[in-house]
């Protein structure tokens, strides 16, 4: 399946676990998918603790305002209805706000009917 986002398109070929999260620091939420095709791994070096699990992609950010899980809530529905129908696409490029986004990344200005 791919994801359309607000910065890129996303393909999820692979086993993933997608979770919401919460950045205090930023004052912002994130929707990610998280790729488990392998056990995660945690060991130490003489550099210290490391922990190695697949990567993760972000798929919509929020701003932490009222309301912001019902939000989240409704674009998880749209990922498990996109699901159940085997869509090839899930578009989630007006999901969650642009500026909860970090700046340095590219919005894409999506045509209409893209």
């Amino acid at each position: 399946m791919w994801f359309k986002t607000r910065i890129g398109l996303v393909a999820v070929s692979e086993l993933i676990e997608m979770r919401a999260f919460h950045f205090p620091e930023s004052g912002t939420w994130g929707i990610a998918a998280q790729l488990r095709n392998g056990p995660d791994a945690k060991g130490g070096s003489v550099f210290g603790k490391m922990e190695l699990s697949g990567p993760w992609f972000y798929l919509a950010m929020f701003k932490d305002r009222p309301g912001v899980e019902r939000d989240i809530g409704t674009v998880f529905e749209r990922i498990a209805t996109a699901v159940r129908a085997k869509d090839p696409l899930c578009d989630l490029s007006d999901a969650g706000q642009p500026d909860a986004w970090k700046s340095e990344l590219t919005q894409i200005a999506w045509p209409s009917d893209a």
